[in-house]
């Protein structure tokens, strides 16, 4: 459709429902944001409600996340959201903060996700 929206592509990571790694899910936005991405993730079925952007920083191929709050700070919650946010923003590694407390320094994209426990 030639008046439809442009949309940016994005793509997102989720943990199976069935407990056995890690899914990706693309979908379409109209701008890149840490809030833009946790809806799709909300979308998708992982409770993300508690989760609020406190702030978000890129600087020389990097990210720092900080959120005031995340119930799930899992393994592989981590990866999800550091495969999201350096897929979608071409960065090389992520910081994540939550409740003032560090859970990834600096933390790369896990190419095998689809195994991670």
């Amino acid at each position: 459709d030639p008046n439809a929206p442009v949309l940016e592509i994005v793509s997102v990571y989720i943990p199976k429902k069935d407990g056995t790694g890690i899914s990706q899910i693309m979908d379409g936005v109209d701008t890149i944001t840490p809030e833009a991405l946790f809806q799709i993730m909300t979308n998708e079925g992982l409770d993300m409600s508690d989760v609020e952007v406190k702030s978000w920083k890129t600087a020389d191929k990097t990210g720092t996340l900080e959120l005031t709050s995340l119930k799930d700070k899992s393994h592989k919650m981590q990866v999800c959201l550091i495969n999201t946010f350096t897929e979608n923003y071409g960065l090389d590694a992520v910081t994540i903060i939550a409740d003032g407390e560090t859970l990834v320094t600096n933390g790369e994209y896990e190419s095998k996700f689809k195994k991670v426990e």
